[in-house]
């Protein structure tokens, strides 16, 4: 990809502005991304704490199904379930045993959540690193084009003073490491 051709219809000042604008939209760009690096990473680490508190969450809540009867609110449903004397005394069983597994039921949901809001925490995460992945490359880009600026600068000081210096520019090509 060339920036310059041998052209004679090239005008090297309308060049230089259009190179000053993009740098500029570039280099604010640039300076949101790479803004505070410490905001960066203490926002990582809580990302990362987030996301294993949700896992932990989630696999929590769906282990607590098989524990509940004897945690304090829960037990009172398991001896409800339980004890055939306090079954005949409901009208009809069917019901309490629909409730008892609504109630496991919502628990089991809760955990699903939890760990679908880990899943979504991680693709979140993932995404905040590669837009800091691209501020680098941004970054490099930056660097390019300033010296571009630099190179064009010195072309048009050259071209004001000899007028045959347009026929000398040569094709820059982008650069290749990113």
């Amino acid at each position: 990809m060339a920036f310059f051709t041998k052209s004679p219809d090239i005008d090297v000042k309308q060049l230089i502005l259009e190179n000053d604008s993009r740098l500029n939209e570039l280099s604010l760009l640039v300076q949101r991304i790479h803004g505070n690096k410490a905001l960066y990473y203490l926002g990582k680490g809580f990302d990362y704490i987030i996301e294993y508190v949700c896992y932990l969450l989630g696999i929590a809540s769906v282990g607590f199904v098989f524990i509940m009867n004897s945690v304090f609110p829960f037990h009172i449903l398991g001896e409800i379930m339980s004890k055939q004397v306090l079954r005949e005394n409901i009208a009809n069983s069917s019901d309490l045993n629909t409730f008892d597994f609504a109630v496991k039921g919502l628990v089991i949901v809760i955990g699903v959540l939890f760990i679908l809001l880990g899943i979504m925490k991680n693709r979140l995460r993932s995404k905040k690193q590669m837009i800091q992945d691209l501020g680098k490359v941004l970054k490099s880009n930056e660097s390019y084009f300033f010296g571009l600026k630099k190179e064009l600068d010195i072309k048009l000081a050259a071209l004001e003073s000899d007028s045959n210096e347009l026929n000398k520019l040569e094709a820059k090509s982008f650069p290749q490491e990113l």
